[in-house]
């Protein structure tokens, strides 16, 4: 403006600023920032166990919990608020930008349209959405009752507990929560429907999804009560194949091969060019079969990641996990686990392997803690699943992605010889 250049002026008004601040997220910078422990508990503190009630007329409605946004009138809520939204300054390039309490001013000198471009594109790319594709590889016909495939989230909890050399880092999986209705299974060539259910010929069957992360948070993400707490949530996706007419002690398998296709975005620092905000990392996880076979020495696993944006991944580590289902009690239990050979801090734009994961004997697949008590009853029936859990660790933010495969599902009246063989 002192050059007499023309110049585009923002001026951003929130609507309903204090009352959208998201607890953990604002937690999180501040802990990013270099806040002390004891300042960042007196925070949380001063944030959590918030509660209200509507009072309309004569009717006042039950407590409820706040969970989220900054209380109205209070001198520490603008402040706390300017840290909440201070990094958008950094995305928008070579802008120059004002921030006062709630209000924003953004200046803009020409070329103005090419400028706002780039943030109208890095806006619309950026809605906190995350898209892809369910791949179902089919290698023989298939009648099946269902397909149920579902975009599944767990909430991963790494709390700290203790301080200086005392410290020390435990992480607790929480429940699994279902983030995305099952897909439609959409009309699609090789798959009819009757009254009987589906029948699949051999072929490669792909569904999309869309899912807003912001909009399909749980509710207890709120409610963590440690002392220190980290949160972020794996996605997995899980297709199920609903199968009429098995056998009791009898296990049935289906090559079924599912495809995580997983993309992260990366933002990069502001002296970056504007237009290589957006970068992207995708994996490719094909099984090469899904089922364990007692007596082989190996499962195989064919690993492609793109890594177009050079995102450093700081290792993958493989889990073996046994999930079991007794009725009225289900737990979860990894039997193996270890590093990826070969992905140390990997950044290269491209990777590809095939992986031979050491096979268990028989007696080696039931975990240390598994507990079978026989039932003559033929009503009883006992599930256990075996899944193998990929999960890769970035030098991203919260950024844990995480691959699980179903391996194999055996029901039956009471456990085989097989499924026996040691228990404690």
């Amino acid at each position: 403006m002192a050059a007499n250049i023309p110049t585009l002026v923002l001026y951003v008004d929130y609507q309903k600023t204090y009352d959208r601040v998201w607890h953990a997220a604002l937690l999180c910078k501040l802990e990013k920032m270099g806040m002390p422990l004891n300042l960042l508990k007196m925070t949380n503190s001063w944030l959590k166990e918030r509660k209200a009630y509507v009072e309309y007329g004569e009717i006042t409605s039950q407590i409820f919990s706040i969970n989220i946004g900054l209380p109205q009138g209070s001198s520490l809520s603008p402040y706390l608020f300017i840290v909440f939204h201070s990094d958008l300054t950094n995305y928008l390039g070579a802008h120059s930008c004002h921030l006062f309490a709630d209000d924003l001013c953004v200046l803009i000198k020409p070329p103005i349209m090419k400028k706002l471009g780039s943030v109208i594109d890095y806006l619309e790319k950026e809605g906190e959405a995350v898209n892809g594709y369910v791949v179902l590889t089919v290698d023989r016909p298939l009648k099946t009752k269902s397909i149920d495939v579902k975009l599944i989230g767990q909430r991963i909890n790494t709390e700290v507990h203790g301080s200086g050399k005392n410290k020390h880092i435990v992480t607790r999986q929480r429940n699994f929560y279902v983030d995305f209705h099952p897909f439609v299974i959409q009309p699609a060539h090789g798959i009819s429907y009757d009254q009987d259910g589906y029948y699949l010929e051999p072929n490669t069957y792909q569904w999309p999804f869309s899912l807003h992360l912001v909009k399909n948070l749980p509710p207890s993400l709120f409610r963590a009560k440690k002392k220190k707490i980290t949160t972020w949530i794996n996605y997995y996706v899980a297709v199920t194949v609903a199968r009429s007419g098995l056998h009791r002690n009898v296990c049935e398998f289906v090559n079924i091969t599912v495809a995580p296709f997983v993309g992260i975005p990366r933002h990069v620092s502001s002296v970056e060019r504007v237009d290589e905000n957006i970068r992207d990392l995708y994996i490719h996880g094909i099984l090469l079969r899904n089922y364990l076979l007692i007596g082989e020495p190996y499962i195989p696993l064919e690993l492609y990641i793109d890594n177009p944006g050079r995102t450093t991944i700081k290792e993958v580590i493989v889990k073996l996990v046994q999930l079991r289902d007794l009725g009225d009690k289900s737990s979860t239990e990894i039997i193996f686990e270890e590093l990826l050979p070969g992905i140390e801090d990997f950044q290269n734009d491209h990777f590809y392997h095939t992986v031979q994961i050491p096979m268990l004997s028989a007696t080696e697949l039931f975990a240390p803690s598994t507990v079978y008590k026989y039932s003559a009853t033929p009503s009883v029936v006992w599930t256990v699943n075996y899944a193998l859990e990929m999960i890769f660790k970035t030098r991203l933010s919260f950024t844990n992605i995480t691959l699980i495969f179903p391996l194999m599902v055996v029901n039956g009246s009471r456990p085989s010889h097989m499924l026996t063989s040691r228990h404690v």
